[in-house]
């Protein structure tokens, strides 16, 4: 009897005799009942929901010599390559799994036969053996390890090395779909989505059966699909600064059509009703407002098969017309934003949606996966405000950024976020008023908020009626150094049946931001994929 020195594993082989002994390895594991065991001739894959415990596996290995070939242990699986003879199985026990490798009898008749007739392959299997363009047992067991050590740099966030080994590996193993898989994954993540739906639709040539390329492609081609989408949103302050308590209900409809090579042309347009009970005019006075307000988008946009957009718009905000550009370019780790824009509507804030007011930006912005499950953005423009008739009236820097850490505390799906949105002041015009009185024509203010959120993320599927629903929500509290701090609320819940999808989505932020009162969103949305 042995055991392991690692007091997370329990490991204990049982020999009564030199053949029909058998290896008992406890791992002490919360969840263990998510376990899954595929088995594909010699190679047993164990694939767990989380993280496994430590192992020994020198310790596994020495007691389990002559029944494990080669082992491969990641951060959520483990691989082993059985010797010829071996069986594993593996049940549930009070908080952790139980395995069972179990070296059988072989009978008299096939001593000293080949190791695979000892496994049980057929004539026809060892003569597929025998030949030299199919990889020996030996050799296909490394293939397997290799395809799971990509697999795992893959899941844990090291790209590069990841492209490296399925590259590799696309070479050595050029009748498997796997390899296709794992770099189609990985162009996805980059954002280089029509590489992506190459890759994967060369991995359904190979096998047509492969569920998860086949999924890959649908959700490639939704998201790209010819759309129209009808939204509404009402939005109240109260207390805000300038503006009193103001209301509006804002419709739109939108859509978009591809057309050639990875081109595609969109449309915006929104119309909104205002009520405000006090609003700074643009003779210096205060007073009530109530009408209506329209702004309109046409774009064009383009993505390159290796991932980089670049999108051309043209603006309207009522009689005045603007026009911006945008560019990403994605990388291994993240992407890189460019911006310029100039007249863009700016319905942020009330004042500026009463006034018709636009914004010049030029800005430059970064997405980066800095680890696993911690990812980062950060965007830093300039900006210049104006309003109708005054298109000049403030010049600002602002900074906004995210740190979000998913999978927090193990659970998929739950995340905590730390958010920057700051604003500060270059410039601010000032005109005579009416009453011959100075007034600055766009209230714009610094702020600096910090905020700390935590969130949960899901959804649903019900893949034999194309049905799926997802949800989103967050909390949170935020702080802005140039006023007050306050609570912050979000959710979002979408439904998606057939080719229609619906969306509601609420939030609520009390007396942080720019506008120093309580701003409360509430909209839906129907999109028509067709």
């Amino acid at each position: 009897m042995g055991a392991a020195e690692d007091p997370s594993i329990a490991i204990e082989t049982v020999a009564p005799a030199p053949v029909g002994r058998q290896v008992l390895v406890d791992i002490p594991m919360p969840g263990a009942s998510g376990v899954m065991l595929q088995q594909q001739g010699r190679e047993v894959l164990l694939s767990s929901p989380q993280a496994l415990p430590p192992i020994d596996l020198r310790a596994l290995q020495y007691c389990a010599t002559d029944m494990i070939e080669g082992i491969s242990v990641g951060y959520d699986t483990l691989l082993l390559s059985l010797a010829p003879g071996v069986t594993v199985t593996h049940t549930h026990i009070q908080g952790g799994l139980h395995l069972v490798l179990r070296h059988a009898a072989m009978p008299a008749h096939e001593a000293g036969q080949p190791a695979a007739a000892v496994g049980g392959a057929s004539d026809e299997a060892h003569a597929d053996e025998r030949r030299d363009d199919v990889p020996s047992a030996s050799d296909q067991g490394e293939l397997r390890l290799r395809l799971l050590e990509a697999q795992l740099l893959l899941q844990t966030g090291q790209l590069g090395e990841a492209h490296r080994r399925y590259e590799a590996l696309r070479q050595d193993m050029p009748a498997s779909p796997d390899p296709l898989n794992g770099l189609a994954s990985l162009a996805l993540r980059g954002g280089r989505w029509r590489e992506a739906k190459a890759l994967y639709q060369e991995a359904l040539l190979l096998d047509p059966g492969e569920p998860g390329a086949a999924a890959a492609v649908r959700a490639i081609d939704r998201a790209t699909a010819p759309r129209l989408r009808s939204e509404v949103e009402y939005r109240e302050t109260e207390g805000g600064v300038g503006t009193g308590r103001a209301t509006a209900v804002i419709g739109g409809v939108s859509g978009q059509q591809p057309f050639g090579q990875g081109w595609r042309l969109g449309f915006a347009a929104d119309f909104a009703q205002v009520d405000a009970s006090q609003v700074l005019k643009r003779n210096g006075t205060v007073g009530s407002f109530s009408g209506q307000r329209q702004k309109a988008e046409v774009y064009v946009q383009h993505d390159s098969l290796g991932g980089q957009v670049i999108v051309g718009s043209l603006f309207l905000n009522g009689d005045t017309p603007g026009l911006g550009l945008r560019a990403e370019l994605p990388d291994t780790w993240g992407a890189t934003t460019l911006r310029a824009e100039y007249h863009r509507p700016n319905w942020d804030f009330f004042q500026s949606l009463i006034d018709y007011g636009t914004r010049d930006r030029l800005a430059v912005g970064r997405r980066q996966q800095l680890t696993t499950d911690l990812t980062g953005r950060l965007e830093v423009g300039g900006n210049r405000y104006g309003i109708q008739g005054d298109r000049d009236v403030a010049d600002t820097i602002s900074v906004t950024g995210e740190l979000r850490l998913g999978n927090l505390a193990g659970v998929r799906g739950f995340s905590t976020a730390y958010v920057l949105d700051s604003e500060y002041l270059l410039r601010r015009a000032d005109r005579i008023g009416a009453d011959g009185q100075r007034f600055a024509p766009l209230q714009i203010f610094e702020r600096e908020v910090h905020a700390l959120t935590l969130g949960y993320a899901g959804v649903w599927k019900d893949r034999t009626k194309e049905r799926a629903l997802t949800y989103e929500l967050s909390a949170g509290y935020g702080v802005d150094r140039y006023g007050k701090a306050g609570p912050l609320v979000a959710g979002n819940l979408g439904y998606v049946l057939g080719s229609l999808e619906v969306r509601l989505r609420g939030s609520y932020v009390e007396n942080i931001g720019r506008t120093r009162g309580t701003t409360t969103v509430l909209g839906g949305s129907l999109t028509w994929v067709f």
